[in-house]
């Protein structure tokens, strides 16, 4: 019997890893509607790969628990630690300010100004508007409705630190654990839906994940390992980082 699962699933081979991402809604009762199939998918493959840390969602935390191999690790390939999401709307709400207060200073002194000052007010606007991107966004989901379903162009032109730049370092993290960390098998990766498309734009293309550059600014937010996590005592704990 194949079970009709209401979310897309997409399946790639890095190096001996064979990996099946599958997309999902982060609400309890979308877990508790499709449980069988969940059931068997933490538990078949080699390893389990969260979006997010179990820190973070009720979702997740209850998917943790249908894992039944008591020794069995969970991974969190993504960035959201040591702040990420407060300091993503710190930069962004600054950023914003800064453009807000250069754009006015602009059109009420224009007049007055000196090519000189014209120049570093309009260069302050423009630091503005690079930080408040950050968490305004030019996100992939967005511009798909505007451009059409390409999945790669969308995803060379979005800009925003809580979808795209989370793609981005999600498959840098995956592909190391393929390559450097030698993670050999079948390996299940469960995301929000919105991520899919621009994991399956960044996870065989080395080259434009290049463009995790552009967040510099938001690296020091950034634990860029793998967690690991393990069952201690009957409770799901962060363990190590990878």
């Amino acid at each position: 019997m194949v079970y009709n699962y209401p979310r897309e699933i997409y399946e790639t081979r890095l190096k001996n890893l064979n990996l099946k991402i599958i997309a999902v809604d982060h609400k309890p009762s979308f877990l508790t509607e499709n449980e069988d199939f969940f059931r068997k998918e933490v538990n078949n493959p080699d390893y389990v790969f969260f979006e997010m840390g179990l820190e973070k969602s009720e979702f997740y935390k209850n998917l943790a628990e249908l894992i039944e191999d008591k020794d069995k690790s969970i991974y969190s390939p993504d960035s959201l630690y040591k702040g990420f999401e407060e300091n993503d709307i710190i930069l962004g709400v600054a950023g914003a300010g800064l453009l807000t207060k250069s754009t006015v200073d602009i059109v009420r002194k224009r007049k007055l100004m000196s090519r000189r000052d014209f120049l570093k007010k309009a260069g302050m606007g423009l630091a503005g508007l690079y930080l408040g991107t950050g968490i305004m966004g030019f996100r992939e989901d967005m511009l798909e409705k505007i451009f059409g379903k390409n999945i790669t162009f969308d995803n060379k032109i979005s800009y925003d630190a809580t979808q795209d730049f989370r793609n981005i370092i999600s498959s840098d993290n995956i592909n190391r654990a393929a390559g450097e960390l030698n993670f050999e098998g079948n390996a299940a990766y469960f995301i929000g839906y919105n991520h899919l498309n621009g994991l399956r734009a960044y996870m065989n293309n080395p080259k434009m994940r290049r463009k995790r550059k552009l967040y510099f600014h938001l690296e020091c937010s950034l634990t860029d390992r793998i967690t690991q996590y393990k069952k201690e005592g009957g409770v799901w704990k962060r363990w190590n980082f990878i």
